[in-house]
């Protein structure tokens, strides 16, 4: 019992710290703002658009975005992010509505998305994202 309640305490600290640097525009992995047009995702016609800003002086070789949308496959191809001409990454996916978890996946990394304020304990000692789709 000792055990499990280090955990959650220890895990509420992890989401307290990881929220309480973020602003209503975002925060990119370097720890500097993120305009409002990056934050994610975005929505239109196409569908959602998910972006990633590298950390200053970075470049991934390869990006993907995994989720409870795709079975949480870390290398969907269709969810591979392609490398825009003014540094950020994006892909733009179809998803059913309703409420779906996320992250990065940077170099085989998983990573939350820091632009949202929409996060969570993943259950393993890490935090991830979610979007509802309406």
């Amino acid at each position: 019992m000792r055990s499990k309640t280090a955990f959650v305490l220890f895990s509420l600290c992890i989401l307290v710290a990881f929220t309480a640097g973020c602003s209503d525009r975002g925060t990119k992995p370097d720890g500097t703002d993120t305009p409002a047009e990056f934050k994610n995702p975005r929505v239109d016609s196409t569908g959602l658009t998910f972006f990633y800003v590298p950390a200053a002086g970075t470049t991934p070789a390869k990006v993907f975005l995994m989720g409870s949308f795709n079975g949480w496959t870390p290398d969907d191809e269709e969810m591979q992010l392609k490398a825009g001409s003014d540094g950020r990454w994006s892909v733009t996916v179809k998803i059913d509505p309703g409420r779906h978890e996320y992250k990065f996946v940077i170099d085989g990394k998983q990573l939350p998305d820091k632009t949202s304020k929409e996060v969570e304990n993943d259950g393993v000692g890490s935090i991830k994202s979610y979007v509802t789709v309406r």
